[in-house]
């Protein structure tokens, strides 16, 4: 059970850290669905 924990404990460690590269890179994307009248006039 140990493996497993490890392995959780790294997609936890990689959706904390890809959610911060992502507003940055998939900004358009995110924004798109929150706020979809500021990626328009953006764009």
């Amino acid at each position: 059970w140990l493996f497993v924990e490890e392995r959780i404990e790294e997609k936890e460690e990689e959706g904390l850290r890809k959610p911060q590269i992502d507003p940055q890179v998939f900004k358009p994307s995110i924004p798109s669905s929150v706020e979809p009248s500021s990626p328009d006039p953006k764009s």
